[in-house]
């Protein structure tokens, strides 16, 4: 059960990780537009 737990955090974090990196990017893309 411990494992499980691992497992889905860490698909939870990369997950975040990966949805944080693409706001950025695509702000920073709008940023750079608008310039």
């Amino acid at each position: 059960m411990a494992t499980l737990a691992i497992v889905l955090e860490r698909r939870l974090i990369s997950f975040v990780l990966k949805s944080v990196t693409l706001m950025n990017a695509s702000n920073a893309c709008f940023f750079f537009h608008n310039i």
